[in-house]
Formats: C-alpha cells, sequence, structure tokens
C-alpha cells in the first residue's frame, strides 16, 4: 500500500478499519462507501452536497499476477475536503504507482485537477496495455504463420476476449468523464479544470479507439484462423469422402463375384485374376471420374 500524504490517501476495500476511517474523518456516507468497496462497480460519478464528496468509479488496469490476458477492475476516487482519497483491491499497484508520482508531482495543485492528472496517468497505462497486447498478439501470429498449434490458437481467443473487456472498460471511462463534464452538480470544475477534464476525455477517447482497433485486429485474425482451419478440415473430409467412394468399388465386385449362383469366370483357372482386373478398371474409371468433378468445382 502506498504511503498517504497530505493530499492523498489510498485505502483497499477490504481495509474495514481503513474506510471507517474515513467516515469518522470526512463523514463520507455508507451509500458512497457502499460504492467504492464493491468489486464489480461500473464506472459512474456521485455527488453529496451534504458532505460535499465527489465519488467517480473508474476502470483501471489489472495487474493481477495470475490473470490470463489483461483486464480491468474498478477504483474508487472520493474528492472530500480537499483531499484525494481512492479505495481499490491490492491488484492495481501500477496504478497506485502511477497515481504517486502524479501527486509528487502536481499536489499542490487543487484536489480536482491532482484528480484529472492522475486519471491522465492512469490512461498512459492502458496504453501501456495496447502495446504489450499487440506485442504478444504479433507474437502468437509469427508462431501460428510457421505451425498452427491448439495452444496459440487459444491464446489468441483469450487475447481477443480479454481485448473485448477492455474496450468496453475504456468506453465506459469516456461516457462517465463525459457525463461529469456535462453535470452541474460537481461545484469547482470550471474553468482551467474544465479545461484539464477535456484534455483527459480527449485522451480516453483516443485510447478507447486504439483499444477497439486491437480487439478489431484479433477479431479479424481469430477469423482469419478458423477459415483457415474450416478449409483445412473441409479438405479432410473431401479426401476421406473420395476414399471411401473408391474402396466400396472392390467390395462390389468382390460381393458380385461371392455370390452363390452361375457367374462369368466361375470356373476359369484365372477367374480371381479377372474379378481383380474388373475392379482395378471401374476403380480407376470412377477414381477419373472424381478427379474431375473435384477439379472442375
Amino acid at each position: 500500500m502506498p504511503t498517504p500524504t497530505e493530499t492523498w490517501r489510498p485505502v483497499t476495500r477490504d481495509d474495514a478499519s481503513g474506510l471507517t476511517q474515513l467516515q469518522i474523518d470526512f463523514g463520507i456516507t455508507d451509500e458512497m462507501l457502499g460504492y467504492a468497496r464493491d468489486d464489480y462497480e461500473q464506472p459512474h460519478m456521485e455527488y453529496d452536497a451534504e458532505s460535499d464528496t465527489f465519488l467517480l468509479i473508474y476502470n483501471v488496469p489489472s495487474d493481477k499476477p495470475d490473470t490470463d490476458g489483461y483486464l480491468s477492475e474498478p477504483m474508487a476516487f472520493l474528492v472530500t475536503d480537499d483531499r484525494l482519497i481512492t479505495v481499490g483491491s491490492h491488484d492495481v499497484n501500477n496504478t497506485n504507482a502511477a497515481i504517486a508520482k502524479t501527486v509528487a508531482r502536481f499536489g499542490s495543485e487543487s484536489v480536482y485537477s491532482l484528480l484529472w492528472q492522475c486519471l491522465l496517468a492512469i490512461t498512459d497505462n492502458f496504453v501501456t496495455l495496447v502495446k504489450q497486447q499487440d506485442a504478444t498478439r504479433r507474437q502468437i501470429a509469427t508462431r501460428l504463420r510457421e505451425h498452427t498449434t491448439k495452444k496459440d490458437l487459444l491464446k489468441i481467443a483469450e487475447l481477443a476476449l480479454s481485448a473485448d473487456f477492455l474496450v468496453r472498460a475504456t468506453i465506459q471511462n469516456t461516457a462517465v468523464l463525459k457525463q461529469i463534464h456535462a453535470s452541474t452538480r460537481v461545484p469547482g470544475i470550471t474553468g482551467t479544470q474544465g479545461e484539464q477534464l477535456e484534455d483527459v476525455i480527449i485522451e480516453a477517447d483516443q485510447i478507447a479507439e486504439m483499444m477497439n482497433l486491437s480487439s478489431h485486429t484479433l477479431d479479424h485474425l481469430t477469423d482469419s484462423y478458423n477459415t483457415v482451419l474450416n478449409n483445412n478440415l473441409n479438405d479432410i473430409m473431401r479426401f476421406m469422402t473420395v476414399w471411401s467412394i473408391l474402396l466400396t468399388v472392390p467390395t462390389i465386385v468382390s460381393g458380385f463375384f461371392g455370390m452363390n449362383v452361375p457367374l462369368p469366370f466361375a470356373h476359369e483357372p484365372l477367374g480371381w485374376i479377372i474379378t481383380i482386373i474388373i475392379a482395378a478398371i471401374l476403380w480407376i474409371a470412377l477414381g477419373l471420374l472424381l478427379n474431375r468433378y473435384i477439379r472442375k468445382n
């Protein structure tokens, strides 16, 4: 957990005593803390005029070590009594580090200016995430071009799924920022602070577009390899169908000459050779017909 400063107090969701202390020190309501401690809260903003507390739920990159792919999770930002309070899980160390650097640099500015600067830093973390995702995609695509394996196909599918999650996360972030910009409920977001918020919205829009482009690229890559696999499967099924048809010829000929009725060549010393020749001729003729049909279609 980062060290608190005069302008920033970080708290984890499972720190019951820390959350209780927030209520004692700043009069934060149970409703606000309920939003802040919810692991699955969707991005939105709230303002409590009585306690003069502003709440922002914002998606941030998750650095959970056992996470497959790249995911995000909500973090709560509370502004009250000229203090920035963050409530998150233990899996947002990179975000906390970015906030700590931002506080060290812009801690003397107004608390809302500090909040917007922190959101810009979080946006930079999303940019890093996109670059890592693209690098992973290129590595997997290179391996797939050399040799298509089930393991790499599953990895690219997981990567595409996590990209979809990140697209939704960044779109939600952009939506809540625009909601704040259009809101008249939050005092103090005017002038320079309003311009800073507009800068954050522009950056959030750009990262959402980057995420969307990366997601589309992964979808196209997945669709391309699905098409290749389907074509390979069709080729295999065609091969098996042709051979199953060809193998019926000897069976039909041998079955015909195996009937217990008078048949041509039944008493010939070389009758079995004649039946083999007949089967071979029919087999070759049918093979040529099938080959011509396949090439034509």
